[in-house]
């Protein structure tokens, strides 16, 4: 019976000291985004000459460190056969940033300090702009919003 207390002891103390080293180490850094999981309708472009849409999305952020947030449009794709639109003849803006398609990212948030507990609201605003519509299958076309996400320890 004492052999059985002492044991008891010993691993009641192992768990003590365990609790003790997690509270010293820091948590590791962490971003995370939260956005509907719903397609973006950006509207509808039809004739010739230059047309623009555009649509609204909120993300939620959640981080324990500093962090940096960057939004991206990969360009537009023909829904039934998958051609992309060229992207010379495509103009996007986000959070009234203009980048070029395909290969821009505008800043959309950052801060030196984590989020409050309950994280925080970010609206992302998607402006396009599509020139050359003649030369475009007609059809339904889907398109990217890239967020790309790091955290600054």
């Amino acid at each position: 019976m004492k052999n059985l207390a002492k044991i008891c002891v010993v691993v009641l103390g192992c768990l003590v000291a365990a609790e003790d080293a997690s509270a010293i180490n820091p948590a590791l850094p962490f971003v995370k985004v939260s956005v509907p999981r719903v397609p973006l309708n950006v509207g509808t472009v039809w004739g010739p000459g230059t047309a623009q849409v555009g649509g609204q999305v909120t993300a939620h952020i959640w981080a324990n460190c500093s962090y940096h947030i960057a939004a991206g449009f990969q360009g537009f794709k023909h829904a039934k056969s998958g051609v992309a639109m060229w992207p010379v003849h495509q103009v996007a803006a986000i959070n009234g940033q203009q980048i070029p398609v395909g290969t821009g990212h505008a800043v959309i948030a950052q801060s030196h300090k984590p989020t409050p507990s309950g994280g925080v609201e970010l609206p992302i605003d998607l402006q396009l702009r599509v020139s050359n519509l003649a030369a475009c299958p007609a059809g339904r076309y889907n398109g990217a919003l890239v967020i790309r996400i790091m955290a600054r320890p």
